[in-house]
């Protein structure tokens, strides 16, 4: 049985944001050697979103983004295919969904700032805006004077 009365968070352990319970018996499950801890590499996110593309150009695309993590507006953004991991180009399309985190990469030789750009790869899911698309219907028949 883990006694939960002596909890204590690990990030004074290992630098984690995950609880470790002690049990009065035998060591914490969570604790990692601090020289192991020292040489690993971890990932600390800044800002999340979810993100989906509306449409693909030749050297980019353009996507609507929405935060996870984080307080903000959505965004509309274009980004750079080159940007994308080689192995997920065959998901560039409309209406695929991806995750964009940037933040603090930890080594064991210092901190580097940087951004991850992961497609999700269960089936893809259309998005739709409802309000880009009333917009879009709204200047087609002004311009075709379709009162």
């Amino acid at each position: 049985n883990l006694d939960f009365s002596n909890k204590t968070s690990s990030s004074s352990i290992n630098g984690s944001s995950e609880d470790v319970f002690f049990n009065k018996k035998r060591a914490p499950s969570k604790l990692i050697h601090p020289q192991v801890a020292k040489n690993r590499e971890r990932f600390r996110a800044i800002q999340k979103w979810i993100g989906y593309v509306d449409q693909v150009f030749d050297d980019t695309f353009s996507a609507r983004l929405e935060p996870i993590k984080a307080s903000g507006e959505s965004l509309d953004a274009e980004i750079y295919i080159e940007e994308i991991q080689p192995e997920d180009h065959k998901f560039i399309r409309p209406g695929a969904v991806f995750y964009w985190s940037i933040g603090y990469l930890d080594k064991p030789d210092g901190r580097s700032r940087i951004s991850y750009l992961r497609f999700r790869r269960d089936p893809i899911k259309i998005w739709v805006d409802q309000s880009r698309i009333q917009e879009k219907t709204e200047q087609l028949k002004k311009l075709l004077d379709v009162g």
